[in-house]
């Protein structure tokens, strides 16, 4: 025993130095590489696979990616890959809010989707920064113009936006009604209607949003009235813990271009990632051929 004393002290010592030099490491994600090609080819167990040469429209209001009370950002970009978006409408984005961590999420999100084109239509300041809307596209997509239509309070609870992507073929928009006011929304129907069909006549127009309303009320009818078509599932996407309404569209104005919207889902099982952490909407996709 007393050969082994010195034995059992000299290894508690390391052991006691060891533990005093440990150190916490924190490996962040790095984003995805950059990359021009069409997002990943389909695989056997895919949840959610796409057809070639359709354009796959997601539409996601991420509530500021912190709904949960972290940073969404990692888990939503998976989201998206799973499905094979091309061009994605996002409702709640804050840019160099305090309340994000001064993070400009249009860039962290383009970044982690792998270089995408983004851009970030601000509603209103808040908290140091602005509060409002994004698109993002795949990085071979060349707009021609990024307008943002600002859409002013009156009856409503704050101001809104509306944030558009030109394309050669196609116009991409979106946007994110009053949650108190029919007559704020329908207010905003007009606003956005009368400014895209003055600005864009001869392009299929796609719209998405949180609308804050149901398929029968009275801001989605004025925007059948003028023109425009849900092509989007009609199932619920809101709350995404307890679904029990659908308040979240995506609407085509074909403009005499022939549009052939294909298959809509709201989708609700992902490999990487669980809608009821992410944010307290569902997301919603739309597979179109133009």
């Amino acid at each position: 025993m007393k050969h082994l004393l010195p034995l059992l002290i000299t290894a508690l010592v390391f052991i006691s130095c060891a533990c005093s030099e440990k150190k916490v490491h924190v490996e962040l994600k790095p984003p995805r590489p950059v990359s021009s090609d069409t997002p990943s080819t389909p695989s056997d167990n895919d949840l959610y696979p796409k057809s070639e040469g359709v354009l796959r429209l997601v539409h996601y209001n991420v509530g500021a990616f912190n709904k949960s009370g972290s940073s969404t950002v990692d888990m939503i970009a998976d989201m998206l890959t799973e499905l094979h978006a091309d061009i994605i409408s996002m409702n709640e984005v804050d840019s160099l809010t305090t309340r994000t961590g001064r993070v400009d999420q249009p860039e962290a999100i383009a970044g982690q989707l792998g270089g995408w084109g983004h851009m970030f239509a601000k509603a209103m300041d808040y908290q140091g920064g602005g509060y409002g809307l994004s698109i993002l596209h795949r990085p071979d997509f060349k707009p021609l113009a990024r307008p943002t239509l600002h859409i002013p309070k009156g009856e409503g609870s704050e101001p809104r936006a509306c944030g558009i992507f030109e394309f050669k073929d196609f116009v991409f928009a979106t946007t994110h009604l009053d949650h108190r006011s029919d007559e704020a929304r329908l207010e905003g129907v007009s606003l956005i209607t009368a400014y895209l069909d003055k600005t864009y006549p001869d392009k299929p127009v796609f719209v998405c949003g949180d609308f804050n309303c149901l398929p029968e009320s009275s801001p989605i009818t004025a925007m059948k009235e003028a023109g425009f078509e849900i092509i989007s599932s009609t199932g619920n996407t809101f709350s995404a813990k307890n679904p029990s309404k659908c308040i979240d569209y995506i609407f085509v104005k074909r403009h005499g271009k022939a549009v052939q919207a294909l298959q809509s889902m709201i989708p609700t099982r992902f490999e990487k990632g669980d809608v009821t952490v992410a944010s307290d909407h569902l997301p919603v996709f739309v597979d179109v051929k133009l």
